[in-house]
């Protein structure tokens, strides 16, 4: 469905990935961990045509020279920060996921409505639909930016820390209906996130990147070893495995004096 192949990106010098290769199948949710800078916010960018690789390229659906529009009618994202424009509602901000679905110079159709609606009753935010976005709390806006990505009708799903900014209970309700969308309307998901724990309980498959290169592939267990998170997070953690929660990465309070 989607695929990095060899891509390499430098910006200002700088370089931020280096020869990734990824394939990532229909209906697959991808987690990908690392340290700040490790070049996940890039390598997602890539994907939309945002950045432009030095070298290398992405296929989508096999193809790699997408036009902007038939790029966004495959590929949906959701920033990190994304803006609530004050004077907004709710309704008329997920109609700008159907933008890529209306012509030119065109208004939206009866078809268009009906995707709305049916993304707002999907993030269950019917109720808010004449709501200012600006005035809704972090969670509801998150769905909101959500229910935008949905109504665009694309198979592809990329989110930047769709979590970063939510306290724990949002985080969990967020991630749980990415994770219910992606069921029901078969879509394929690739999420950069911070939080380990949460990313092995609801990411199948994990792909750590660190110096913009991928390090590790796998399943949580495989991946998220302490060795592995203290080389590259430089962190001192202990990894253990709980019979509900699954893996969860518990961080170690150095003491003084040592060295973790």
């Amino acid at each position: 469905m989607i695929c990095w192949r060899n891509v390499t990106v430098h910006l200002g010098g700088l370089r931020i990935l280096e020869g990734v290769d990824l394939d990532v199948a229909t209906g697959e949710w991808v987690g990908l961990i690392g340290p700040n800078g490790a070049g996940k916010t890039t390598l997602l960018r890539a994907a939309i045509g945002a950045v432009r690789p030095t070298a290398g390229s992405v296929l989508i659906d096999g193809e790699s020279h997408l036009g902007s529009l038939e790029r966004a009618r495959r590929v949906a994202w959701v920033p990190q920060r994304p803006f609530a424009p004050p004077g907004v509602t709710v309704f008329d901000y997920v109609m700008l996921g159907r933008n890529p679905h209306i012509p030119y110079f065109g208004t939206e159709r009866p078809r268009d409505v009906t995707a709305v609606w049916a993304a707002l009753s999907a993030l269950e935010l019917e109720a808010l639909a004449d709501r200012d976005v600006a005035v809704l709390s972090g969670g509801e806006f998150q769905r909101a930016v959500l229910a935008r990505a949905v109504a665009q009708d694309a198979p592809i799903l990329l989110l930047d820390e769709p979590t970063s900014s939510l306290d724990v209970g949002h985080q969990q309700q967020v991630l749980g209906l990415v994770d219910r969308l992606r069921s029901e309307r078969a879509l394929t998901v690739v999420s950069a996130l911070h939080d380990l724990t949460l990313a092995a309980q609801f990411c199948p498959r994990l792909v750590m990147l660190a110096a913009g290169r991928v390090v590790a592939d796998g399943s949580a267990k495989d991946v998220l070893t302490e060795q592995r998170l203290a080389i590259h997070y430089g962190a001192t953690v202990r990894v253990r495995e709980d019979p509900e929660a699954g893996v969860v990465v518990v961080p170690v309070r150095s003491r003084p004096g040592t060295s973790g």
